[in-house]
């Protein structure tokens, strides 16, 4: 699920090209709420390949769509310190 107007233009660019059967979902906040330039031309961001945000190798924290922005702004720098404090890789 995209998170992002150009992320949207990218994976429905990827879906039609693709061989298989695919379901794209894509929320309505997101017209409403994004505002991002969304580069021209042709382009394709891999299908069944998470984005990873920061790797990691004892935890991971799992979000899509709008959730990572969530993630991004209210969990993920207070959850580096805390993991950091404790010695743990934290993958998000």
């Amino acid at each position: 699920m995209p998170r992002s107007p150009a992320e949207a233009k990218g994976l429905l660019l990827a879906s039609v090209r693709c061989p298989d059967p695919v379901i794209f979902l894509e929320p309505k906040a997101l017209y409403r709420a994004a505002v991002e330039e969304v580069p021209e031309g042709d382009y394709g961001i891999p299908l069944g390949e998470a984005e990873v945000l920061r790797a990691g190798s004892d935890v991971t924290v799992v979000g899509w769509g709008g959730q990572l922005r969530v993630l991004e702004k209210y969990y993920v720098p207070d959850a580096y310190k805390v993991y950091e404090a404790i010695k743990k890789s934290v993958e998000f």
